[in-house]
């Protein structure tokens, strides 16, 4: 009617009018809401009215102002005007949808008010406008609006405060059925390219072209489309937990054709409310997302139907990743902002593994589990052409699929807040950890929430089930250095139209290697499980070390093509995208090296039925510090400190007293090693930015925390160290004895003889001796090449320069303890392979770090001493041990001439033990005429002159290293004649110099007189003769200062020997040598005779005896006990520095004081024996010494 008038009155009799039009249609509104409620209006009148509400509806809330056609300033008075008739109209619209809110209440009057709302919704937007049937398109349209408001608002209410109507509950799945189909006709026939269909749990779907542009000519259905994404808005905020199996499927069908289309269309070029249902679009989307989160959260959880789940994981994710290809608008939602297609999903697979039902036989966990992990690791048929998105071509996110692992293994795995997703790479924590003393006492524990992997502990069949068949497989594919059979699946292709950023690249690197290391970590505690199968263990284990020792496969190649398209500027980015590479990559290895390492653990500790799986673990952490250590061509800083990491758990193994092996704490390895180099290799979690996976106490799971944390180490009980002590004589009584025996071997017992019965397995430590002399020599020779070439490296910001400098001297420290462990503890021998190490050269000059050189001595010195044992032993060739003693000496020479002592002491105790060993073994080869091993002659003869010069430099050396130098030089003086020759020039030279009060010290002097007597020995009586001048003098007066000294004891043995000398060249039992064992026998058996003479005792029980110093010489006189054969007899000793006479005398009754001659009476029988007797005594006591 404003149109018929508006020509006949002027603008202000026009609003007036419309002001009390508005305010008429509002007051007959209200007495038809009152009429309506007494259910007095008629039937034949409810279609007409429903129809006429709907456009008042409709058309009340889009009319607009008619002071915008105003074109100068508006009055005071029609602005008040023209706000009322606003009211008015908002009124009128407000009662209309009111009266339409009690007409759809009431039973009399639903089923018509319904019906008649149905068929003005039902329309088809395809339909082309004319100009015979705008006129009616345009009244449908409006029509069509009104009631799909205010039908929605009637079903689910104005949420959460207002609820919808009861008697419209079961047209619910109907009506969103038609919702769907009437927004899908509007892109009927708009392109020709939305062919390809895919099936998603048996509901057809079909794949969407991105970026379709909207007809214009559509433009006006645009607001039908709007209400209905309106509507669907509506009820996923208020009523979407209530809606039923089949009404769930009708709302998945109809955002699948009616609301997912607008995701990837844009519309360019036509009005603005295409991106508005584009944008509330997404907003459905992200209410989906957090509706899902919620219903995770449930206590009592709620479970929507797996087309959802498909439907989400497989069309809408790939569209919203497609989304976030393109520029979002201004409008997109907040809460979906960034990863959307990642937020989504993470959000399924939450809510999807709250599963809530017990893996009984007769269930389909089984099917439901597998189902669930091919989801998260689904690979779409259609690849894009221009690349990969996620490496590997897989469809979603990294976090994704770590998530999806997480939810089978981990119990109350729905804690996660996944707004953090990008801040944070922490897991989820036991339910059971959140439990307090408080909250038992309250009341208020929280419910447990248990995954599969907890709730088949204790069915073994269901578990073993479980890890074989469900979760190893997908641990595998993570893993594979090969390109893994991938199950391709029919799916929304994911299509980008930009190349990926910088920042993103990083993310999904970062992300991609989490998941890994998670996999890595999840093979370490399904081999620590003890309900798990013992058969696997040995995959779990071949698996760890490929992780520890290769790259993943496609990891590489993806960022080295994204390196190349990266679009972003060099100077923003303070690290390339390889560089992030390399860092997540040696973490993940650092991972597998780790997680190996507390496998071994577990052998010795909480796992030792695990025993038969020692060789196993130990051969893979040899490959892996062989592989670092000599066949790693990348990055030097990168293979040391990888190789440290792989060397450490070698370095705790040793060997206790029983053969047992023994695995020592980590702390014994470590305590020479930079905190820095030590955090970067060792297990805190900090570092590699994962949180330690927590498990529940109660579940059979061994815990990898005391394995670290103990300050002892643990023995293995069932695991034997195999020795190498007798050589081929034990290897031949092996093969005989497997000869004779053809028992089965059974778990109680054992067949080999090498265990006398015992139970378990016995390890040649052999092989990782050679595996660490090898990185010895490998690291060595690769820290001389390289030196001075350090170049920027990776972890620089991390690591201090000086510690990664001192790196390769930490990584041959380590390798030389444990060579001195293995070597002391029989856990290795020595062969032809120690040349290796042995041939490195050991002078201050190329080794800078003083530690470094202890270790490398007391090693050496350990490994003279067994190859000392090996040579007496005949354990191995006769040729290949003189090869070793040659080098041995060598080595063991350049070190002694060190100024550490500790250095200096190690080097000595070494050379004495070989020397005594080579001693023995050349004495036979003298006699029979073999000549002096030049090599060792030559060693030998500098070692002495390096001696000879230390003690003539007066203070520059300290008595440390002074009395360790002259303690092996004495042994080796008395290897001379028979293990090199020693010139006289040099020995005389030796003995004037050891002659002289060098040193104070009585310690020194002390080791200066027993070499002096060794050189004495080797002289001949001509030297003797000089030596004797030399030490007299020609000044024989002079009195010496009153300290303590050995020259007047050097000058007794001297003189002792020019005394004897006449008798042993008459001596036809001496045959012109010198025979020591049989003097230091006589002096045994005396000593012996010494301490088992029975002395008489006097009244108070004190022993009659009595001692006299006499000049020189010491007098002692003890008197024989009554009840022994002694009775009568005393027995008198006479000791000087260089000799000791022993004899009993018959005890005569005439007193002492009156005849002190009486108790001599030994003095005449030493007079009245005759010259033989006196030869022959001289002759077995030449040479005693103190």
């Amino acid at each position: 009617g404003d149109n018929a008038i508006e020509r006949e009155m002027t603008i202000d009799q026009i609003r007036k009018e419309r002001l009390l039009a508005c305010s008429c249609a509002s007051e007959s509104l209200m007495a038809m809401k009152t009429l309506a409620s007494r259910e007095v209006i008629p039937q034949a009148t409810l279609r007409p009215l429903a129809t006429s509400l709907c456009q008042l509806i409709s058309a009340a809330e889009t009319a607009t102002s008619s002071l915008s056609s105003c074109g100068s300033k508006p009055r005071e008075e029609d602005v008040l005007l023209e706000k009322e008739i606003l009211t008015q109209r908002t009124s009128v619209a407000s009662n209309s949808a009111e009266l339409l809110w009690v007409l759809l209440s009431n039973e009399s009057t639903n089923n018509a008010t319904t019906d008649a709302l149905l068929d003005a919704i039902d329309i088809d937007l395809h339909v082309e406008i004319t100009d015979a049937n705008r006129a009616y398109v345009e009244e449908r349209v409006v029509m069509a609006c009104g009631a799909i408001r205010a039908l929605s608002a009637a079903m689910w209410g104005d949420p959460p405060s207002v609820k919808g109507v009861p008697l419209l509950r079961f047209l619910w799945e109907p009506i969103i059925e038609l919702y769907g189909s009437v927004a899908s006709t509007f892109f009927q026939g708009h392109s020709e390219a939305t062919t390809t269909k895919f099936d998603i749990a048996g509901h057809e779907t079909s794949a969407l072209v991105i970026d379709e542009q909207i007809m214009c000519n559509g433009n006006q259905f645009l607001n039908i489309v709007f209400e209905i994404v309106l509507a669907f808005q509506r009820l996923v905020d208020s009523e979407m937990g209530d809606l039923c199996a089949t009404e769930w499927e009708s709302f998945v069908r109809a955002i699948d054709i009616g609301i997912a289309p607008w995701l990837v269309r844009r519309g360019a070029g036509s009005s603005s409310i295409a991106e508005e249902i584009r944008m509330e679009a997404l907003a459905i989307f992200s209410q989906i997302s957090c509706f899902l989160g919620k219903c995770s959260e449930m206590e009592n959880g709620f479970n929507p139907p797996i087309y959802l789940y498909l439907f989400l994981l497989r069309k809408i994710a790939p569209l919203i990743q497609t989304i976030d290809s393109f520029s979002q608008p201004l409008s997109h939602p907040s809460s979906m902002a960034g990863d959307d297609a990642t937020t989504l999903a993470l959000a399924v697979i939450k809510s999807w593994c709250v599963i809530r039902y017990l893996p009984f036989k007769q269930g389909d966990w089984l099917k439901r589990a597998g189902d669930f992990l091919a989801e998260a690791f689904v690979v779409p048929e259609t690849q894009p052409v221009e690349g990969y998105h996620y490496i590997g071509g897989y469809l979603h996110h990294p976090i994704v699929r770590l998530e999806a692992l997480k939810s089978l293994v981990d119990d109350d795995s729905t804690d996660i807040d996944y707004s953090t997703i990008r801040d944070s790479d922490s897991v989820s924590t036991s339910g059971i950890s959140t439990i307090t003393p408080v909250s038992l006492r309250s009341g208020h524990t929280p419910p447990p929430v248990f995954s599969l992997f907890s709730l088949t502990k204790n069915l073994r069949e269901l578990h073993l089930v479980l890890v074989n068949s469900i979760i190893l497989p997908r641990l595998e594919e993570t893993l594979s250095i090969t390109r893994p059979i991938l199950e391709t699946t029919e799916c929304q292709p994911s299509q980008s139209l930009k190349k990926v950023s910088t920042a993103e690249c990083f993310h999904i690197i970062e992300k991609e290697f989490l998941l890994r290391r998670f996999a890595v970590k999840m093979l370490g505690t399904l081999f620590r499980s003890r309900t798990g199968d013992g058969e696997k263990r040995h995959k779990f284990i071949e698996l760890l070390q490929n992780a520890a020792t290769n790259t993943p496969y496609g990891i590489r190649d993806w960022v080295h093509q994204k390196s190349k398209d990266s679009i972003a500027k060099p100077k923003m980015v303070e690290l390339s995208l390889v560089q992030v590479f390399i860092a997540e990559e040696i973490n993940l290895r650092i991972e597998a090296i780790r997680q190996i390492e507390i496998c071994l653990g577990a052998s010795f500790s909480t796992l030792p039925h695990t025993h038969a799986n020692v060789p196993d673990i130990l051969k893979a952490i040899c490959d892996t510090a062989r592989f670092y250590s000599i066949d790693y061509k990348d990055d030097e800083i990168d293979g040391l400190l990888l190789t440290l990491a792989s060397i450490l758990p070698l370095a705790r193994l040793s060997c206790a007293r029983n053969a047992n092996a023994m695995l020592m704490s980590r702390q014994h390895v470590t305590s020479n090693i930079p905190e820095d180099i030590l955090s970067f290799v060792s297990v805190d979690e900090w570092l590699h930015n994962v949180s330690p996976m927590v498990l529940n106490e109660t579940l059979p799971i061994v815990s990898e925390e005391s394995d670290f944390n103990s300050d002892h180490g643990d023995i293995a009980p069932f695991v034997f160290v195999k020795h190498h002590a007798n050589g081929k004589e034990d290897n031949q009584s092996s093969e005989n004895m497997s000869k004779h025996t053809r028992r089965r071997q059974t778990r109680r017992h054992s067949s080999n003889p090498s265990m006398n019965g015992k139970q378990g397995t016995i390890v040649d430590f052999e092989p990782v001796a050679s595996v660490i002399k090898h990185v010895l020599h490998a690291v060595s020779c690769c820290h001389n090449a390289h030196q001075n070439d350090r170049k920027n490296h990776i972890f620089d910001r991390t690591l201090n320069p000086s510690s990664l400098a001192q790196l390769p001297s930490i990584l041959c420290t380590i390798c030389y303890s444990v060579m001195s462990d293995f070597l002391t503890h029989g856990m290795a021998f020595p062969s032809l392979d120690d040349l290796l190490w042995l041939d490195l050269d050991s002078s201050s000059d190329k080794v800078s770090n003083e530690n470094e050189l202890v270790s490398r001595s007391q090693a050496v010195s350990d490994f003279a001493a067994v190859l000392g044992w090996s040579i007496l032993a005949r354990v191995e060739d006769e040729e290949n041990s003189i090869l070793l003693a040659r080098r041995g000496c060598g080595v063991l020479v350049q070190l002694s001439m060190s100024k550490c002592h500790k250095i200096v002491q190690n080097a000595c105790c070494g050379l004495i033990s070989i020397l005594s060993s080579l001693r023995h073994s050349f004495a036979k080869k003298r006699a029979k005429g073999k000549l002096y091993d030049a090599e060792i002659n030559d060693c030998l003869l500098s070692f002495i002159d390096h001696v000879c010069l230390v003690l003539q430099g007066e203070g520059t050396s300290s008595d440390q290293v002074l009395i360790p130098l002259i303690d092996a030089m004495r042994e080796t003086v008395n290897c001379a004649g028979s293990v090199f020759d020693f010139p006289r020039p040099l020995r005389r030279r030796a003995f004037l110099i050891l002659f002289q009060p060098t040193r104070e010290k009585w310690e020194v002097q002390v080791v200066a007189f027993q070499c002096c007597s060794a050189i004495i020995n080797t002289l001949s009586l001509e030297e003797v003769s000089l030596m004797m001048f030399f030490a007299i003098g020609p000044e024989k007066n002079v009195k010496l200062p009153s300290k303590q000294r050995i020259q007047p004891l050097l000058i007794d043995l001297l003189r002792y020997r020019l005394m004897s000398a006449p008798f042993l060249r008459s001596s036809c039992n001496s045959e012109g040598s010198y025979k020591p064992s049989r003097v230091h026998n006589r002096l045994a058996r005396e000593a012996l005779s010494l301490e088992q003479f029975p002395v008489d005792l006097d009244d108070l029980g004190k022993p009659k005896a009595s001692a006299f110093k006499c000049g020189n010489a010491i007098l002692t006189l003890r008197l024989g006990s009554k009840d022994s054969l002694h009775r009568g007899w005393v027995e008198v000793v006479v000791r000087s520095p260089c000799s000791r006479i022993r004899r009993l005398a018959k005890w005569k009754k005439e007193s002492i004081t009156e005849n002190p001659d009486s108790t001599l009476p030994f003095w005449e029988q030493l007079h009245s024996r005759s010259k033989g007797e006196a030869k022959k005594e001289v002759l077995s006591e030449r040479g005693d010494t103190p």
